[in-house]
C-alpha cells in the first residue's frame, strides 16, 4: 500500500480563518433548522425586510449565491405564501420580490429571534470588538473577491 504524503493546502492561518467562516455558517444553518426555517430563505427574508422590494439578482449579488439556489429559496417562500414575484416593468427578465402580509409576520417572527442571538453575541464580544471584526470580514471579502476573479489564479483545463 502506497502512503500519500500530506501536502499543505494553504497558509495555516488562512485555512483556520476559512474554516471558522464555514463553521459560523454551519452554526447559523443549524440554528435556522432548529427554528424551522431554511437558512437561505431566512437570508432572503432578512434582505426583503431591509429593502421591502428587491430582485433575485440583488439577492444573488448580496450573498454571492448561484442563480438556482436563490430561485429555489424564492420559489419555496412563494409557495408558502410569504412573498409574491412579479416582473419588472422596464426589464421583463427581472423578477421583483415583495413580502405578503403573512410573509412580513413570518419574517418578523424569525428575524426577531435571530436579532436576539446577534445582540447577545455583540454584547458578549463588546461593541468595539464586534465592529472591528465586522470591518475585517468586509475587507477580507472585498479582497477575496478581487483575487478569486483574477485570471492569474485560474488553473488550466
Amino acid at each position: 500500500m502506497m502512503l500519500l504524503r500530506r501536502q499543505p493546502v494553504s497558509d495555516p492561518c488562512f485555512a483556520k480563518t476559512s474554516a471558522a467562516i464555514y463553521k459560523a455558517r454551519g452554526i447559523c444553518g443549524n440554528w435556522a433548522k432548529r427554528n424551522q426555517v431554511n437558512y437561505l430563505e431566512l437570508m432572503v427574508l432578512r434582505l426583503l425586510r431591509q429593502t421591502e422590494i428587491c430582485t433575485q439578482k440583488e439577492i444573488r449579488r448580496t450573498y454571492a449565491l448561484p442563480k438556482q439556489t436563490v430561485n429555489n429559496a424564492v420559489r419555496a417562500l412563494s409557495r408558502s405564501g410569504y412573498l409574491v414575484v412579479s416582473r419588472a416593468k422596464k426589464d421583463k427578465r427581472q423578477r421583483i420580490l415583495q413580502l405578503t402580509e403573512a410573509g412580513v409576520s413570518y419574517a418578523d417572527e424569525k428575524l426577531d429571534l435571530l436579532s436576539q442571538v446577534e445582540e447577545a453575541v455583540r454584547n458578549r464580544m463588546g461593541t468595539e470588538e464586534f465592529a472591528v471584526l465586522s470591518q475585517l470580514i468586509r475587507n477580507y471579502i472585498k479582497i477575496l473577491e478581487i483575487e478569486m476573479s483574477n485570471p492569474e489564479h485560474f488553473g488550466e483545463y
